[in-house]
């Protein structure tokens, strides 16, 4: 062979590797929906969030062009319009006035207790205005700021 074939097979067997290697089959992933209660859980907004601590799961969020006709297995708990496309490192929320707030994760990480840890750090991210709930916190910082004048005073 010629060392211009052999620059061509190798740039060929590259270009395939790396297109093999970005396609992912769906049927494939290691990802899932995981139940969380919403309770009363009100949410006005649209939006998504990845954890810090695993930048590469938000590399993995795609949008997709509207209209898409494809099957998604993840379409009940992922925005309209976006695309899981590989397998998360840990997991994802996904909040909408429609779906409510909803977590997407690694189905290695879904048990009883890192379920309820999702769900809950899902639930404030979604901004979850629940009845009752803005009055508790605020009578907690009026509790707070009470005490901390009280020290002041003391102290004076």
């Amino acid at each position: 062979m010629r060392k211009s074939e052999n620059y061509v097979l190798s740039i060929m067997l590259i270009a395939i590797v790396v297109w093999k290697s970005e396609a992912y089959d769906d049927d494939e992933l290691n990802n899932q929906c995981v139940e969380c209660d919403n309770g009363d859980c009100k949410i006005f907004y649209k939006g998504w969030m990845f954890l810090r601590d695993h930048p590469k799961d938000k590399t993995l969020v795609h949008r997709i062009p509207q209209n898409t006709d494809t099957y998604d297995p993840l379409a009940e708990c992922v925005l309209p319009g976006f695309r899981i496309k590989g397998n998360l490192e840990n997991f994802l929320c996904f909040s909408s006035p429609i779906m409510g707030c909803q977590p997407v994760a690694n189905k290695t990480l879904i048990t009883l207790n890192k379920s309820e840890k999702m769900c809950s750090v899902c639930l404030q991210f979604c901004g979850c205005n629940y009845p009752g709930r803005s009055s508790s916190i605020v009578s907690s910082q009026v509790v707070l700021l009470s005490m901390c004048f009280i020290v002041f005073l003391v102290g004076i």
